[in-house]
């Protein structure tokens, strides 16, 4: 071999070395890339699974919260409704009782602190009956 074959030889293996060098080089930055990007969506999952948890939790409450206003509701109407059968004679001259009165003020405020606060929060039951008519 003379020395232009042995040069061209070399020159030859030094251009492959650098595009083997440099095919090599892109596969290593795809696999930090890729490695990147698995990351990425572990950290996303994560995140739309504790959102998840924290709409069902949510969710749980706002349920909770519906079946006491509901509780407190049919409290109320069967108070409201016992004060206005005990009164049945009275109402025929448009008189109400001081109790029912209040009950009907008291429910008035109730339901604008519920529309200005919302439902979370328990509400208090109407009371009723004679004790409330003094």
């Amino acid at each position: 071999m003379n020395t232009a074959e042995s040069i061209l030889a070399l020159v030859l293996t030094l251009a492959a070395g650098a595009v083997g060098g440099t095919f090599w080089g892109q596969h290593l930055e795809r696999k930090n890339q890729d490695a990147e990007t698995v990351a990425q969506l572990k950290a996303t999952l994560t995140a739309n699974s504790d959102l998840a948890k924290r709409s069902t939790e949510a969710s749980q409450a706002i349920r909770t919260a519906t079946a006491r206003l509901q509780q407190t509701q049919a409290q109320n109407l069967k108070d409201f409704k016992h004060e206005l059968q005990s009164t049945a004679a009275d109402r025929a001259g448009c008189v109400f009782p001081a109790g029912v009165m209040r009950s009907i003020g008291e429910a008035r405020d109730r339901a604008a602190a519920a529309a200005a606060h919302g439902i979370v929060d328990p509400m208090p039951a109407a009371t009723g009956g004679p004790a409330d008519d003094r």
